[in-house]
C-alpha cells in the first residue's frame, strides 16, 4: 500500500519540476514589465534565482538605490537592501568604478555587476537551488501485504 504513495510522490516531483520550468519560461516576458521591487518579491517567494540575479544586478546599478520604493509595503527585506547597498559600495571603488567602453553605462559596468551580485547573494541563491532539488524518500514501515508489486513498476501499483 505504501508503495503507491511513494510512486505518487516521485511522479509529483517529476511533473512539478517540469510545470515549474514551463511556468517560469511563460512568465519571463511578463516579469520584464514589472518593477524591480515586484520582481524581487515574486522571485523570492517562488525561489526563481534567474529573476533575482537580474533584479539584484539592476538594483545594484541604480544610484541612489530606490530606498523609498523598496521599503514601502510590501517591502523588500532589510537584509536584501543592506546587501544591495553593500554591492553598490563595493562597485564604486577599485576597477569596477571604471566606465565600460562597450556598454557606456557609467561607473557601474554591466560586465562587473553580475559577478558581484552572485558573490554577495550566493548563500541565498544556493539555498533556493538546493531546496528545489533535494528529495529524500521517507522511511516507511514495511508493507505486510502479499502483493509482489515493486516500486519500479508504477503501472502495476494502480
Amino acid at each position: 500500500m505504501w508503495d503507491r504513495f511513494v510512486v505518487c510522490l516521485s511522479l509529483l516531483l517529476i511533473y512539478a519540476v517540469q510545470i515549474r520550468r514551463e511556468a517560469i519560461q511563460a512568465l519571463d516576458g511578463w516579469v520584464k514589465s514589472q518593477s524591480l521591487k515586484q520582481i524581487v518579491l515574486i522571485a523570492k517567494r517562488y525561489e526563481i534565482v534567474s529573476w533575482l540575479e537580474i533584479a539584484y544586478s539592476q538594483l545594484s546599478s541604480k544610484v541612489p538605490l530606490p530606498f523609498d520604493e523598496l521599503t514601502n509595503h510590501p517591502a523588500v527585506d532589510w537584509e536584501t537592501i543592506a546587501r544591495l547597498l553593500y554591492a553598490q559600495q563595493r562597485m564604486s571603488h577599485g576597477d569596477i568604478a571604471k566606465c565600460c567602453p562597450q556598454c557606456r553605462t557609467g561607473k557601474f559596468c554591466c560586465k562587473f555587476i553580475a559577478p558581484q551580485v552572485q558573490s554577495l547573494f550566493k548563500a541565498e541563491f544556493d539555498s533556493m537551488t538546493s531546496s528545489r532539488t533535494c528529495f529524500k524518500e521517507p522511511d516507511l514501515p514495511e508493507d505486510d501485504s502479499d502483493d509482489s508489486k515493486h516500486l519500479t513498476d508504477p503501472i502495476l501499483l494502480f
